[in-house]
């Protein structure tokens, strides 16, 4: 049998733990400065030596299989055996460096020593290593002596080679040529479209036009970090793959897809790839991949490094949602809190507001806030439910008509982590209050209503907007069609207005923040219009930087200060590790 080192599950130091799937992918996402690169950095470290915790990961449960003769086979079948003069044969061990064979028998015969081999079996990715791998490599005679670099690899497998100029053309729209002829005692990876040569011995023309192709170590650091992070990953021995921000100078395309390719990999191979990343392309590049995918938001609080834990099952349901899928909502991973919006219209005016108030908090880090919308408040319970699950501190901006209908505040309310029952009475007393003076509009009265919507449309043929206005004129008469455009204002005083200050209440309490008076367009009646064209008036003439928006100021430093407090002792530290 092969032998392997196998990490079963992983310990965060908050206490939350992970279960490393032997094959599939675990995405380690969120906040700079969280500690992500440190995880990393754990785990190898975990693997190679005992008894002191990582900084991250406090510990590592790791498995050993094979026998020593088990180990060995497994050497010469990798082609990692190191001959020597002496007879005395060698082994690299990755951050233990060459050693003899004879002591690395000793050490996997030992339960307690078997770390000193666990290098072998993990390779660590950094940017730093994969721009190396781009590099030239001495030439060799692979006969004779064992593959110490990518090239030679790449050298001993045809099919390897082809497979790599394949994704290279695919992502970069050139090929991956190993140029074994024009280098004298070193080989490399030129970058262009040239075809294999015809035949072992290449001809003049040949090599001329090979030598006119850019060296792979010589291009932009795009290129070079991917196709080395594939180099490494591709010719690697190991069964434990841990990469550092693959994203690292690609543009989305180019991360999305090594995000896919590696994760394909590793659905079909015994492999473990533990990613830290900062970009959503990565994690979707993942998750249209069939590999098991399981999902671990870190977040930061002084010293410990609070963990959430999507397992595959769990990230497979919220990916299998559009609302998720195809929205910028997965951007929220990589942020301190998210405040969801029900229009990008509402998103872009609140985020302005916002940005009002970034020179007041100078003595520290600027939170990092995504706004995003969610096609309207009937789907905003399902954008909180996905941001919830990863413990993305998360905020909702809702019009006051949100209350109308007890279907969808409650279930917002409860993905928000509310008890109905805390507002279903509340909502009944208010509900019978607006609803109490229903009445059917008089026939004189629409008349005339009719009348003078016709007399103030100049246009020959009625638009969307001229008919919905006489639409207005036909319904019954509501109070929360008068809530709706006034807020609480138009709530009647006494019970109803007590009740409804409650429910607003709870509502901010779970981080819902209703819109006081009514809808987002009434927080500047000074502008007319509706969504896009209102806030591009708004914005054009600087009043969400005026008086006029004091209102919304109001709202936000309500919506800012709710989450503060959820997340209250979370601070950043200076110069910790990303």
């Amino acid at each position: 049998m092969r032998a392997r080192a196998v990490v079963r599950r992983l310990t965060i130091n908050d206490g939350t733990t992970v279960d490393v799937p032997e094959s599939g992918v675990v995405l380690i996402v969120g906040p700079n400065n969280t500690g992500k690169s440190q995880a990393l950095r754990d785990v190898i470290k975990l693997m190679t030596s005992s008894g002191e915790p990582g900084i991250v990961i406090r510990e590592a449960e790791i498995e050993h299989f094979g026998s020593e003769d088990d180990l060995i086979e497994t050497f010469a079948s990798d082609r990692a055996i190191l001959r020597t003069a002496t007879g005395a044969d060698q082994a690299h061990l990755g951050v233990h460096g060459v050693q003899a064979i004879s002591s690395i028998r000793q050490w996997w015969s030992s339960p307690h020593a078997r770390h000193l081999v666990g290098g072998y079996f993990a390779i660590h990715a950094d940017t730093e290593s994969r721009l190396e791998a781009s590099k030239p490599a001495p030439s060799m005679d692979l006969y004779e002596n064992s593959p110490s670099h990518p090239l030679h690899h790449v050298y001993a497998n045809p099919e390897l080679e082809t497979r790599l100029n394949d994704i290279s053309r695919r992502a970069f729209n050139s090929g991956l040529i190993l140029d074994a002829w024009s280098g004298g005692n070193q080989w490399a990876f030129r970058v262009g479209n040239i075809d294999p040569p015809d035949s072992p011995r290449p001809s003049v023309a040949y090599l001329d036009e090979l030598r006119k192709a850019p060296l792979l170590h010589q291009v932009g650091d795009g290129v070079r970090s991917m196709l080395g992070l594939l180099l490494r990953f591709y010719t690697g021995h190991q069964n434990i793959s841990l990469i550092d921000e693959p994203e690292a100078f690609l543009h989305p395309p180019q991360a999305r897809y090594i995000a896919r390719l590696l994760a394909d990999e590793a659905a079909t191979t015994e492999r473990s790839i533990l990613v830290g990343t900062h970009s959503t392309e990565i994690v979707h590049g993942v998750l249209e991949s069939s590999a098991s995918a399981t999902l671990v938001r870190l977040s930061r609080n002084r010293t410990i490094n609070n963990a959430a834990v999507l397992d595959n099952d769990a990230v497979r349901k919220l990916w299998s949602d559009p609302l998720l899928r195809y929205s910028n909502l997965l951007d929220g991973l990589f942020t301190d809190a998210v405040i969801v919006c029900e229009a990008d219209a509402d998103c872009k005016y609140f985020a302005a507001v916002r940005d009002t108030f970034e020179d007041e908090a100078v003595e520290s880090r600027r939170p990092d806030i995504l706004f995003t919308s969610c096609g309207g408040k009937h789907k905003m319970h399902a954008a909180v439910e996905a941001l919830v699950a990863a413990s993305v501190p998360v905020a909702v901006i809702c019009d006051f008509d949100t209350l109308n209908e007890w279907a969808t505040l409650r279930r917002l309310f409860v993905s928000a982590g509310g008890d109905p029952g805390l507002i279903e009475t509340d909502w009944k007393i208010l509900n019978a209050a607006l609803t109490s003076g229903d009445r059917n509009p008089s026939k004189m009265g629409v008349k005339e209503s009719l009348d003078r919507s016709f007399d103030a449309i100049e246009e020959p043929e009625l638009t969307r907007k001229n008919i919905e206005s006489l639409r207005r004129v036909l319904r019954i008469e509501n109070g929360w069609d008068r809530v709706k455009n006034s807020g609480k204002s138009a709530v009647p005083a006494g019970d109803p207005y007590r009740a409804c200050e409650r429910i607003i209440a709870a509502l901010a309490d779970r981080r819902i923040h209703l819109v006081p008076v009514g809808e987002m367009e009434d927080l500047v009646p000074a502008v007319g219009g509706h969504g896009a064209a209102w806030v591009a008036e708004v914005l054009e003439q600087g009043l969400h930087n005026s008086p006029d928006s004091d209102g919304a100021r109001v709202l936000m430093r309500a919506v800012l200060d709710s989450l503060d407090r959820g997340d209250a002792d979370a601070v950043v530290e200076e110069g910790a590790d990303a």
